[in-house]
């Protein structure tokens, strides 16, 4: 309903114009109102569409910012989770080093001794 405005903005815009042409062009009264009133009833009929396609671009992209935001959500509980992890870790063994700062460590040794190789 908060998007209504733009179908009634659309449709009196339409008319205005209509009823503007008429007087400039001096027409009769029930040309006039006819003209004005298939002006109203076309202008409506496109406020109504555009209103349609507002209303269905503005719910994606209300979506997809909701999932951007669970997604951010969920990396940042990860995050948390691997702190306190390490936390508990480094509690429980001190001077040792994180299995994951280990496996990296490993890794990064096995590089390079791959490309001292080559």
């Amino acid at each position: 309903m908060k998007d209504k405005p733009l179908v009634i903005i659309i449709t009196l815009l339409g008319g205005a114009v209509c009823s503007i042409c008429c007087i400039l062009k001096r027409a009769g009264l029930l040309w006039t109102l006819l003209a004005t009133f298939i002006t109203l009833l076309v202008f409506l009929i496109i406020g109504l569409i555009v209103n349609r396609f507002y209303t269905e671009v503005k719910n994606e992209v209300i979506a997809a910012d909701k999932e951007r935001e669970r997604i951010a959500e969920e990396e940042r509980l990860k995050r948390e989770e691997e702190n306190r992890l390490r936390e508990e870790w480094e509690a429980e063994h001190p001077g040792v080093p994180y299995p994951e700062e280990e496996a990296a460590a490993e890794e990064a040794t096995e590089e390079t001794e791959a490309t001292e190789t080559l």
